[in-house]
């Protein structure tokens, strides 16, 4: 039989390499142990690996939507997180997903799920440190829609937070401002009263009721703050004053459409100083005495001390009626030395107060002189 036969001993060329090969890898994979190992106890005890993505930033908590005024549409803020989901600092924000869905009103079911458009992405690209806060503006409203958002952080690739909290808000063209806006002192505080508007903010005529916000500005205080709830009267007494401060206010609009309260732009603003408005009181024991050069009018000096005098007033006898003291008088006598045409004629007096502009007080009794 014409053939080679190769024994199958240790000598066999056929068996031997293959020992030396597998040998080898064993020797390798322990050093690579060895290594590793070496590697664990000189450098301590290590954490696991993180797999991109896990450790992701926190949501956004206080997502708020508000109407605009002009020129129209949905106004969104929100705070930018500072941690992450385990804790540690937010160090760096890329973005933001905005995510927003548009229910006709007559088809909107309250708790019923909210199908989302894709997400418009927002950029930031800076730390939490620098970009405390986020506005977006939403103009791509229609009137009869309800409008829900809710927005993700994006911390980089593979790491976005859960949604935020989720708001919903009915858009309505919202009403223009009150007008006449007017300030009066009272003993009780500032009376504040103005006029009704008459259109939307398009311009379209006003064919709904509307309730009304005020807002302050004091010397004390650093920005507008709202002094009233939803008035339904074009009325509001400001109780908080204090005499002598100046205070500073604005009215606006609002229409409640579907749960929410859409509120229009503010009236210009108006200052106005409160003044101590306990009235003087009315004089007493006015006397009238009929001279030779005139009528003298005397009368008891009133008690308060803040007074800067006193005005005279003269009624003719057909019955009109002006102030004869073109400044206060600083005593309580005054001599009328006017020539009068005969006739009956009525005096009666008003003590005036150091504000400004001055107050004149209640007047006193009436007294009568009939000029021969």
């Amino acid at each position: 039989m014409d053939g080679r036969y190769l024994p199958q001993g240790t000598n066999s060329p056929a068996v031997g390499p293959r020992i030396q090969v597998e040998a080898m890898r064993r020797l390798s994979l322990l050093l690579v142990l060895a290594f590793l190992f070496g590697s664990l106890s000189g450098c301590g005890r290590k954490a696991p690996p993180v797999p991109p993505g896990s450790i992701r930033p926190l949501p956004v908590k206080n997502l708020a939507a508000h109407v605009m005024p002009a020129p129209g549409g949905i106004e969104l803020t929100w705070d930018v997180p500072t941690k992450n989901t385990d804790g540690s600092p937010l160090r760096w924000v890329k973005g933001f997903q905005l995510f927003k869905a548009e229910i006709p009103l007559d088809s909107f079911c309250e708790g019923c799920p909210v199908a989302f458009g894709p997400p418009l992405f927002i950029p930031v690209q800076a730390s939490p440190l620098e970009t405390k806060s986020m506005v977006y503006e939403d103009r791509a409203v229609r009137e009869g829609m309800m409008y829900v958002y809710e927005v993700r952080t994006v911390k980089g690739w593979l790491s976005t937070s859960e949604p935020s909290n989720r708001v919903f808000l009915p858009w309505h063209q919202p009403p223009s401002p009150p007008s006449s806006l007017k300030a009066l002192s009272l003993t009780d505080g500032l009376l504040l009263t103005w006029s009704p508007p008459m259109t939307w903010t398009d311009g379209k005529p006003l064919d709904e009721a509307v309730r009304y916000r005020v807002y302050r500005i004091s010397t004390s205080e650093r920005g507008w703050e709202r002094v009233s709830g939803l008035l339904e009267q074009p009325t509001f007494l400001d109780i908080d004053v204090k005499p002598g401060q100046s205070y500073v206010y604005a009215v606006s609009s609002v229409f409640p459409f579907h749960g929410s309260n859409i509120e229009g732009p503010r009236t210009e603003p108006l200052e106005v100083r409160y003044r101590n408005i306990a009235l003087p009181e009315a004089p007493a024991g006015l006397v009238a005495v009929l001279l030779d050069h005139g009528v003298e009018l005397l009368w008891q000096e009133n008690p308060e001390a803040d007074l800067s005098g006193y005005h005279v007033y003269r009624t003719d006898p057909d019955g009109k009626t002006m102030r004869i003291t073109k400044e206060p008088v600083a005593i309580s006598r005054f001599v009328d030395r006017d020539r009068l045409p005969p006739g009956t004629y009525a005096y009666y007096v008003k003590a005036v107060d150091r504000e400004t502009p001055p107050q004149e007080g209640l007047p006193s009794q009436t007294v009568r002189v009939d000029i021969p």
